[in-house]
């Protein structure tokens, strides 16, 4: 019965002593992906009317991008264009930038174009700027930023903490990360027929 007891508490402890060292595999490897995060934020926001020719253009622009994060951000790319009901409520040209180390800024000209022809009589405008990006222990990042605007010869107006330039709110800042070799098998299941929508990025 001794030995029973025995071996019963050696095989708990065994198994406590497996989980505590899984525990702190997890924690360092953890520590480790936090140590190269890139955080990505975007600042200098202003907005103007552009005069291009004879016509005049809504514009919102934004001057840098700042890296807040531990980790160097690699093979940044920008994005801004919106579509609603096949027409673009947002125009912009994609920005790329090789590199970003933490703690440092890059000064850019980001300029999103606002189509108000294209909105619907509700007066506001929706769009989203998406930034991705990797890290050096191979994650992808989304940092997403979602605003809506409205048109500065209208009577809407909005007000808070949330206004990044006149007639502009920011509504949500959201980052997603994802293992890159995750993201590679997703993009094949996406791929196959019938089960293919269930991986589809709907980000």
């Amino acid at each position: 019965m001794a030995n029973e007891y025995a071996q019963t508490w050696s095989a708990v402890a065994a198994s406590f002593s497996a989980i505590a060292a899984l525990t702190i595999m997890y924690i360092n490897r953890r520590n480790l992906i936090d140590s190269a995060t890139p955080e990505i934020v975007i600042d200098g926001w202003n907005r103007e009317l552009k005069k291009i020719g004879n016509k005049e253009y809504d514009v919102l622009t934004f001057s840098k991008i700042l890296n807040t994060g531990r980790g160097s951000a690699l093979h940044v790319f920008i994005n801004a264009t919106n579509i609603s009901n096949n027409l673009p409520l947002t125009s912009f040209s994609t920005e790329r930038i090789s590199i970003i180390p933490p703690g440092k800024e890059v000064n850019i000209k980001g300029e999103i174009t606002l189509w108000w022809k294209n909105v619907d009589k509700h007066g506001l405008l929706p769009m989203k700027i998406s930034i991705s990006s990797l890290s050096s222990k191979g994650y992808h990042y989304d940092t997403i930023y979602r605003l809506t605007a409205v048109e500065l010869n209208k009577n809407l107006m909005l007000a808070g903490g949330g206004v990044v330039a006149p007639g502009i709110m920011l509504i949500q800042r959201k980052t997603i990360s994802r293992p890159v070799w995750k993201l590679k098998v997703n993009g094949y299941l996406a791929k196959l027929p019938a089960i293919g929508r269930l991986f589809k990025d709907n980000n």
